[in-house]
């Protein structure tokens, strides 16, 4: 499985629940980052999110990026616990 990071410009309850939804198993760092498993490309991510700006009216501005796996700094041990699952 790949890791993507998704960052909202700003909190949006909607994309969240497609969040939710896409991906049961993410990890929610706050009200504008999460962290999710899939084998999906980026784009589809942001596409499954409505965060790739096809559909103005029910999207969200924001960022889809894969993570490479590499990792280091300090944080609840949830978040460390998430990336060992």
């Amino acid at each position: 499985m790949v890791m993507h990071a998704i960052v909202l410009e700003e909190e949006n309850a909607q994309v969240a629940e497609r969040i939710a939804a896409h991906y049961p198993k993410h990890y929610r760092v706050n009200d504008t980052c999460f962290l999710v498993r899939t084998e999906d490309l980026s784009s589809n991510v942001a596409a499954n999110l409505k965060i790739d700006g096809a559909d103005k009216s029910a999207g969200a501005p924001g960022v889809v990026l894969k993570l490479n796996g590499a990792r280091s700094g300090f944080a609840d041990s949830a978040l460390w616990e998430w990336f060992d699952e």
